[in-house]
């Protein structure tokens, strides 16, 4: 067990040393600030409330996602690689709710469900791409947008 716990560590390292090194083309700079925020938020969370943290961080799908992050990284070839990255947006939120935390997070919406490792998932309009989440310590508040056609900004799908 110990063993799996330094590998998913590693693991995770890996993904913010290959989003450090990632070219523009393959990692715009807003998306890779967006990472080092998140995992500024994670490693709050862990400072907070170590058993918090760890239990998002062992979650079965972060490790999932943390590999299919390092390949979508270091993959030769392709465009731009924000989607999967983003994604540890929503490890981050749901270790600094866990942790009790007051934070803000943008968390990333994929076939219109935003899902928080180890706390649940909930469906989101259709043409959402991110919902902020924000927490106090012991609620989390989901900021949608209103319903009707996408406007542009935040959370509004762009052509």
């Amino acid at each position: 067990m110990a063993q799996q716990r330094r590998q998913r560590l590693l693991m995770l390292r890996a993904v913010l040393d290959a989003v450090a090194e990632a070219p523009a083309d393959v990692l715009p700079a807003a998306a890779a600030g967006r990472v080092l925020a998140d995992w500024r938020l994670l490693a709050a969370a862990e400072r907070a409330d170590p058993e918090a943290a760890h239990r998002v961080v062992h979650y079965p799908m972060t490790g999932a996602w943390a590999e299919r992050a390092l390949r979508d990284l270091t993959a030769p070839g392709g465009g731009p690689r924000t989607a999967t990255v983003a994604y540890l947006g929503a490890t981050a939120a749901a270790a600094a709710a866990r942790a009790g935390l007051r934070f803000t997070a943008e968390v990333p919406v994929r076939d219109g469900l935003l899902t928080l490792p180890t706390l649940g998932a909930c469906t989101v309009p259709a043409g959402c791409t991110s919902v902020g989440v924000t927490g106090d310590g012991s609620r989390l508040w989901l900021h949608l947008p209103p319903p009707g056609p996408p406007a542009a900004g935040r959370g509004a799908a762009r052509a």
